[in-house]
């Protein structure tokens, strides 16, 4: 179980979720945003997310995976992909996925990957989350996920996220922020992050992942927050 406990930020984010999807399409996409503008990038998502590797052997959990956009998308090249986000979006997912979809979608409350449902540990090759991580304006929930990914994981497994990067944006707050307090999500209260040191000293410094790997990208498709993104790689060393 992890250290954050329920908080305000995490129950306004549960309940801004809940409401829009109540009302989901992938014509309003209420939730994410641009489905299908951003079903035209895949390719190139896949691609900045992991590289040159050979993802069909791997067993991935995609974290805040929405309508399950990114699981459909990528199904096939992935031994399994599971999902986790919150339980309103969660429903959306397993509704999309149909009773054929071999894998899980796990509920969370917003700040780990162990209420209400527990993910279990040393299960995944792989934990990747794309334009959903820069949404958590709050360090310490973002810090404590790390950990959580890092738990989740086998050794020698790997993260795999994107980030919004750049100077200060509008909507955007910095990379330590703690913004318990804000009213909404989604864009409106983004994390930027300006060096990639601040990245690699959580992921290695404090949560004890290796090999911290990134690349700064342009924007595939219309965003004001952020001037760029960046993709950022670490691994949980093996125990051998």
């Amino acid at each position: 179980m992890s250290s954050i406990s329920k908080n305000k930020y995490s129950d306004m984010q549960r309940t801004y979720y809940a409401e829009r999807a109540n009302n989901w399409s992938p014509e309003t996409d209420s939730i994410v945003g641009a489905f299908h503008q951003q079903n035209m990038h895949k390719d190139e998502y896949y691609n900045n997310l992991f590289g040159m590797i050979d993802t069909t052997s791997l067993t991935a959990l995609e974290f805040a995976c929405g309508p399950a956009r990114n699981i459909q998308n990528y199904r096939g090249r992935f031994k399994r992909i599971d999902g986790v986000d919150f339980e309103a979006v969660a429903s959306i997912a397993r509704s999309r996925m149909g009773s054929n979809y071999e894998g899980k979608i796990y509920n969370t409350l917003g700040f780990n990957l162990s209420e209400p449902d527990i993910i279990p540990s040393d299960t995944y090759d792989i934990v990747y989350s794309m334009i959903a991580f820069q949404h958590i304006c709050v360090h310490e929930i973002r810090l404590n996920y790390l950990k959580e990914f890092f738990r989740v994981l086998k050794p020698g497994g790997s993260i795999s996220i994107q980030m919004g990067y750049g100077p200060d944006g509008p909507g955007s707050v910095d990379y330590y922020s703690n913004e318990y307090d804000v009213n909404t999500t989604n864009g409106t209260a983004d994390t930027r992050v300006e060096n990639p040191e601040q990245l690699r000293k959580d992921i290695e410094d404090i949560v004890g992942f290796t090999n911290f790997k990134y690349q700064i990208k342009p924007l595939l498709w219309y965003h004001l927050t952020h001037p760029e993104w960046i993709y950022f790689q670490a691994v949980k060393p093996s125990t051998d």
